[in-house]
Order: structure tokens, then C-alpha cells, then sequence
């Protein structure tokens, strides 16, 4: 299997007190303020962040060429603010990996700095993937 894609990722993180304020706004179930939350507040930081970074990955993309894996043919890093565990997962071909990242930070520089502090994301992944 080759390595054909790299992808840098906000996974949607729950903030209880905006879900239960959803809740009460809308009278609805949990499950439901959920969606509605990552519809209004999420969804549209997860793709920003992905246009943002798009090439980053395309550049990882280029360097990487065909490189032949036993079982991955995708690399997802999850930006996240705190890493429980620094471990890779591979679930049908897509290898996650959690990597320490402040949103807050990266929004803060400007264009050429976000650039180079998503670069660092992936580095920070190739640290983990060597260990």
C-alpha cells in the first residue's frame, strides 16, 4: 500500500457549557445540541484550518513521493490542546496521530508564520513516528 495523503485535522472538541445552553435554548436532546454546536461553532474552524494548511500537507505530499507502507495509506494528524496518550492508530488505512497544537496560537500569526508553525505540526509527527 503506498502513502498517498496527509491531512492536519481539528477534531471537533465538546464544550459542555455552551451544549447545555444549546439545550435549553432549543429544548432538545444532548445528541442534538451536539450537531448543533460543531454546525455553528466548529465546523467552520475545521475548515478554515484546513484551507490554511493545505499546503503544508500538499508539500508533505510532494516530499513523500511513493512511499510504500504495509498498511497505511493515509496520515491523519489530530491538532489537539491536550494529548492523553501519544499513540498511532490505524483504522483502515488512515494512521491518527495526536499532536499537541494551540488553535489559539496558530490564529494569532500571520500567513507566512501559520505556515511555518503547521510545518511544525508535522515535524512534531515525524518525531513520534520515529520513537
Amino acid at each position: 500500500m503506498y502513502l498517498k495523503e496527509f491531512n492536519l485535522d481539528l477534531p471537533y472538541v465538546v464544550d459542555d457549557e455552551n451544549i447545555e445552553s444549546i439545550m435549553k435554548k432549543q429544548k432538545c436532546e444532548r445528541n442534538e445540541a451536539i450537531k448543533l454546536d460543531y454546525a455553528l461553532n466548529w465546523k467552520w474552524k475545521r475548515r478554515s484550518f484546513s484551507l490554511e494548511t493545505r499546503c503544508i500537507t500538499a508539500m508533505y505530499e510532494r516530499l513523500f513521493g511513493k512511499y510504500n507502507t504495509k498498511d497505511c495509506r493515509k496520515v491523519l494528524i489530530e491538532c489537539v490542546e491536550n494529548i492523553t496518550d501519544e499513540r498511532i492508530v490505524n483504522v483502515s488505512g488512515v494512521c491518527s496521530v495526536p499532536i499537541q497544537f494551540s488553535l489559539n496560537d496558530f490564529n494569532e500569526k500571520n500567513e507566512l508564520e501559520k505556515k511555518d508553525y503547521a510545518s511544525t505540526a508535522n515535524g512534531r509527527y515525524r518525531e513520534t513516528c520515529s520513537t
